[in-house]
């Protein structure tokens, strides 16, 4: 379990075990630069954690194993675009991805174990708010489509995923238009809270 306070900085809680699942204590796991968001994901092989700092870069924890649960080192992941910050980066069973402030969803590309920062971002569409992945690999988002001379923002989810189309073919939207919503993930259960 991973999480962190207003002012950015990482816990991870040790101790969890299925006899005890709520942990037994918090461990400060040093960062260069605040957080703002932090993602996990992968299963009990490969575990994932990524994060999105305060100044848009995003960061990979390394070493992370089951007699190391809070990793050795944080790697710096270069941003998809120069001068283009992320806002968030999230973590599936085997899929990373990320929306910059220009709004644009970004998938990261060839993460294998031996290789988990993988080769580079591969862009996937625009007009993307806020997205979330779940450990079955589902990517669900909050996307603006155009509506006469505006652009309305629905939920939707990604469809045609694939493991030979990794970045999947479409989204599926629902009907109704978004007037608020609440956004939750973690690695187990990712879900919208939404008022439709």
């Amino acid at each position: 379990m991973r999480a962190f306070f207003g002012d950015g900085h990482s816990l991870c809680r040790l101790g969890v075990t299925p006899q005890c699942p709520r942990g037994l204590s918090w461990e400060h796991v040093s960062c260069e630069q605040p957080f703002v968001y932090i993602s996990v994901g992968g299963n009990d092989n490969f575990i994932q954690v990524w994060a999105t700092a305060r100044d848009g870069s995003a960061f990979l924890r390394h070493g992370i194993s089951r007699t190391s649960p809070a990793g050795t080192v944080w790697f710096h992941i270069e941003s998809p675009r120069p001068k283009c910050p992320l806002k968030q980066v999230c973590v599936g069973k085997t899929s990373v991805w990320a929306v910059d402030e220009k709004h644009r969803l970004w998938f990261r590309e060839e993460i294998v174990a031996t290789f988990p920062e993988g080769t580079h971002w591969k862009k996937v569409d625009d007009c993307v708010l806020k997205i979330c992945v779940n450990n079955y690999n589902d990517l669900w988002a909050i996307v603006g489509t155009q509506h006469n001379d505006s652009i309305v923002y629905k939920v939707a989810k990604r469809m045609g995923v694939s493991d030979e189309l990794r970045v999947g073919t479409d989204w599926q939207t629902f009907n109704k238009h978004l007037d608020c919503f609440q956004f939750i993930s973690s690695a187990n259960n990712s879900y919208c809270d939404t008022k439709l």
